[in-house]
């Protein structure tokens, strides 16, 4: 006869690595070793969320939370754009800006889809999405990428800036009669988009 069931272990949530300090004077190797940290803790994190259950994928899924977004960015800055690290740092990013202002991206989702038609179908939103949508979408990307499908979570964050970009347009008017504040933070918002189809295309690989 088996004895009772142990209970189920939680995996230790990753360590978030440090800045590396300079260990010589060529600059090339330092910034490989950044890279590579920066791939190496996305790898981690990956791999902490297969790992463990529910419980473990919601703490990492509030990792900006129990450690600070600042240190959490610090761990992967170097990370390149287009890459699986590169694309984890953007989507927790996105993740902090819908939850710190979901009035305004409910706002901006709204006047975008108008705009965006494609990127809102793929991104999945309510048709008049409230600012508690907005922040269960903040959540569900950063689950979808660690616990469901990276490619596909990679992609809605793509998606998620080309409705909000259109939304920066379609709320201020004709392009002409545009602010060239929200005009470069369209501009930014849609390669941030492209730099995230692309990590969704390395995630593939």
């Amino acid at each position: 006869m088996s004895g009772p069931e142990r209970p189920h272990r939680p995996v230790p949530l990753p360590h978030v690595p440090e800045r590396l300090a300079p260990t010589g004077p060529d600059p090339a190797t330092l910034a490989e070793d950044r890279r590579a940290a920066a791939e190496s803790f996305a790898r981690t994190l990956l791999e902490a969320a297969s790992r463990g259950g529910d419980a473990q994928v919601d703490r990492l899924v509030r990792l900006a939370d129990e450690v600070g977004l600042a240190d959490l960015d610090a761990a992967w800055r170097h990370a390149e754009s287009g890459t699986v690290a590169g694309g984890l740092r953007v989507l927790y990013l996105l993740q902090a800006w819908l939850r710190s202002r979901p009035d305004e991206a409910a706002r901006l989702l709204a006047a975008g889809r108008v705009h965006a038609d494609v990127a809102t179908t793929v991104l999945g939103l309510p048709a008049h999405a409230s600012p508690d949508d907005v922040c269960r979408l903040a959540d569900d990307l950063v689950r979808g990428a660690l616990a469901r499908d990276l490619t596909a979570a990679l992609h809605r964050g793509a998606a998620l800036c080309r409705v909000v970009a259109a939304g920066r347009g379609g709320s201020s008017g004709h392009d002409e009669a545009r602010e060239p504040s929200e005009a470069v933070l369209g501009s930014r918002l849609l390669s941030t988009a492209d730099d995230l189809d692309a990590a969704a295309r390395a995630a593939e690989r």
